[in-house]
């Protein structure tokens, strides 16, 4: 994608020309805006991506002196893993506690690094 990106940039003005490169893609090449990202981040199983160490590390050390190596930490979820959920968990998320443990149970929301 950004090799053909070059052909669509007028040099004269360039940053206006990115941007509306950017949004005039379509499908995979297109970026989705602020606000799409954040919607569907955090709806997104980021627990089994498969660069999900790589995602997790930027966040972790984005703007940090000190780096955190992400491969000594594990991911533990906040919200139980188990089908049988207690009672006080199914009252927590409400009557439709089975289709929200589904949704978000492998959401960035859900779950913490330990062992850092």
């Amino acid at each position: 994608m950004f090799v053909t990106l070059a052909k669509e940039i007028d040099k004269e003005h360039y940053l206006e020309s990115v941007q509306a490169a950017f949004l005039a893609k379509a499908s995979s090449g297109r970026f989705p805006r602020d606000e799409e990202f954040r919607a569907a981040f955090v709806v997104k199983d980021v627990y089994n991506l498969r660069v999900r160490k790589y995602l997790l590390r930027k966040l972790e050390n984005d703007g940090q002196k000190e780096l955190v190596k992400v491969e000594n930490c594990t991911i533990e979820h906040i919200l139980p893993q188990n089908e049988r959920l207690s009672a006080t968990w199914r009252e927590e998320l409400g009557p439709n506690w089975k289709e929200i443990q589904s949704r978000y149970l492998h959401t960035i929301n859900c779950f913490v690094w330990q062992g850092c």
